[in-house]
């Protein structure tokens, strides 16, 4: 039980990690899909069919248990954010410079983090969290130059909101994971999800397209098992670190984006982008060096 304990967090830190690794892809992605697939009725579709992948497991492995009243709420409202948080970071990243977005919707992300992990888990901003959080900004701030034209105010604040929701929909798995496996939570997400895009698509008139073997539809397709991946791998991560150090692990997907653009886009590393990224890779180690200190006392 003890071993099992002192491994729990470095398991956790591994499950986000390889989480961002793949959630790099999906900015890529998003590219590729553009606007020739509306937003909310794109996230129906995508979760629609995650929702049947994950179903057969769910059901082979007997991992379904009845859902309680007080967590059904908690379950919804996840859901919500994360369709919205994703909507609007979409939206943000197709109307104004990618640097700005990720700048905007990672720190809405921390700031997020911290404050609800403040407020819903008792979590402490130690010393060694607050150096954690002080050297992720400076490496966002050297990784990402933040410009503002005509018009971009508004989708600049969208992203930063899309950054807040993001930390909701990451920190609420902690709060009812406990009880209720990640392959549920993340079919009970995909499912809401899905009911609550194409309300809203049709709500707004979207444009309903017929599916296709395009490389929109196909870039889409890959969006949806890299969901379903980081889906399990976010609630297991988060399910065994506290909330705020969870949230600065998650911001390796920064570095991995760097080598990303480096190796597909032929992108220049700058002096001030490898300083940012080993600040953050900094920011993430510290503090389970601080656990390993503490569990050897």
């Amino acid at each position: 039980m003890r071993a099992h304990a002192k491994q729990a967090p470095v398991q956790g830190v591994i499950s986000l990690i390889s989480a961002t690794f793949l959630y790099t892809w999906v900015g890529v992605l998003a590219r590729v899909v553009g606007d020739t697939i509306p937003v909310f009725y794109q996230s129906a579709l995508r979760d629609f069919f995650s929702s049947l992948v994950l179903l057969v497991p769910l059901i082979f492995f007997k991992k379904w248990r009845s859902i309680q009243k007080k967590d059904l709420g908690w379950i919804i409202f996840r859901s919500v954010t994360g369709i919205f948080g994703f909507a609007l970071y979409y939206i943000a990243i197709n109307n104004i410079p990618m640097g700005t977005t990720y700048f905007l919707s990672y720190a809405g992300m921390l700031f997020g983090s911290f404050l609800f992990g403040k407020f819903l888990f008792g979590e402490r901003l130690s010393m060694i969290k607050s150096m954690s959080l002080l050297l992720a900004f400076l490496g966002l701030m050297l990784i990402y130059s933040v410009s503002f034209q005509n018009g971009s105010a508004f989708f600049a604040f969208l992203s930063l909101i899309a950054g807040c929701f993001t930390s909701v929909w990451n920190m609420f798995a902690k709060k009812i994971s406990s009880s209720y496996s990640a392959l549920q939570l993340n079919y009970l997400d995909m499912v809401v999800t899905a009911v609550t895009g194409i309300f809203i698509s049709a709500l707004i008139h979207e444009r309903w397209i017929e599916p296709s073997f395009s490389q929109s539809w196909l870039a889409l397709a890959g969006m949806g098992s890299i969901f379903i991946i980081t889906g399990q791998l976010i609630i297991y991560g988060f399910r065994h670190l506290e909330a705020q150090v969870g949230s600065i692990v998650m911001l390796m997907e920064i570095v991995f984006g760097l080598f990303l653009g480096f190796m597909l886009y032929d992108e220049v590393l700058s002096v001030t982008s490898l300083i940012g990224g080993a600040l953050i890779i900094v920011a993430v180690v510290l503090p389970e060096f601080n656990y390993k200190k503490a569990t050897r006392r």
